[in-house]
């Protein structure tokens, strides 16, 4: 998937657009609208962030666990009780879900799962264990 300088600024900006019509109707609504993706406070409901992938087979978030970050965007807050993930395409601090492979979801913590000192989002998140031998 190769996305243009020109259409990732445009996508940001359409996204930028979302959230700040977000906060609009949570002002009106007297904040009961769900946290978004880069605000940081998290109220431990599931956010316009989060998709549910619906997949042959029956995978769905409930059966997995696992809820996948939407494309272009970099998650800011964690629900209660998951951890974030992502897997081992290359990236740096600010690179948004979806780029040149860069994949990340939430999911219940497990024995998996290492801590990633990467730094990005700026929240605490792991990776898949390596399983490195000497053969």
């Amino acid at each position: 998937m190769d996305i243009s300088l020109d259409s990732l600024e445009e996508a940001l900006s359409v996204r930028r657009q979302i959230e700040t019509l977000e906060k609009r109707l949570a002002a009106l609504l007297g904040g009961s609208v769900y946290s978004d993706s880069t605000s940081g406070k998290g109220d431990g409901h599931m956010s316009a962030v989060y998709k549910s992938p619906q997949k042959k087979g029956g995978l769905t978030p409930q059966r997995t666990g696992l809820h996948y970050c939407r494309d272009l965007t970099i998650p800011r807050a964690i629900p209660t009780g998951n951890v974030l993930v992502h897997n081992h395409a290359r990236h740096a601090a600010e690179t948004p879900c979806g780029l040149n492979g860069f994949r990340a979801w939430m999911q219940n913590p497990d024995d998996g799962l290492e801590r990633c000192k990467c730094g990005w989002s700026g929240l605490p998140h792991y990776r898949m264990k390596r399983n490195v031998t000497g053969d």
